[in-house]
């Protein structure tokens, strides 16, 4: 089970996500001789919205414990100690 969303979760999403946002935003802006009000706005409909839900909704699969062993390594620890990954 994941544990529950906290205060700091939603900060850090927000400020991943918009500076993403402001990053993506910027350089169509910067870069595009036409800008078409639909463009920017599906910028920030999906990178504002539709990544940040889809990021929290994959949180709910990743295993909670030992997820800090990663790859091989992991795995053969997570066998010793009878789990399988």
């Amino acid at each position: 089970m994941t544990p529950p969303a906290g205060r700091l979760y939603w900060i850090c999403q927000a400020a991943g996500w918009g500076s993403f946002l402001a990053y993506v935003l910027i350089a169509y802006l910067a870069t595009s001789t036409v800008q078409s009000p639909w463009d920017i706005a599906s910028i920030i409909f999906f990178n504002g919205v539709v990544c940040p839900v889809l990021t929290h909704r994959l949180r709910a699969p990743l295993p909670v414990d030992r997820w800090w062993l990663a790859g091989a390594e992991g795995e053969f620890a997570l066998y010793r100690a009878g789990r399988r990954p």
